[in-house]
């Protein structure tokens, strides 16, 4: 989740009318999401990679590093994985 310049997200941001989450709090939610998906599901990418001329924010999105640690943490943390919520 990032604001790229130049986007009506863009615009809704400078106006003070969009937030950006928090590390944490993408962290959290992904791994909540990715528990409801079935095991079978191929996820091929959990992060975005914004073009750091294009980006307005988060600044934290740049550091795909931190981002995917974080994450790791989280299901570590959290004790959840794949699948674990799904009940389809």
């Amino acid at each position: 989740q990032y604001v790229v310049k130049g986007t009506p997200l863009h615009d809704m941001y400078e106006r003070g009318e969009y937030a950006c989450l928090e590390p944490e709090e993408y962290a959290g939610i992904l791994c909540e999401f990715v528990a409801r998906l079935p095991e079978r599901v191929v996820i091929h990418r959990l992060t975005g990679d914004p073009h750091r001329s294009e980006l307005a924010a988060p600044a934290w999105s740049l550091d795909k590093g931190m981002v995917m640690k974080l994450i790791r943490d989280t299901f570590d943390r959290t004790g959840l994985r794949q699948g674990a919520m799904y009940f389809g």
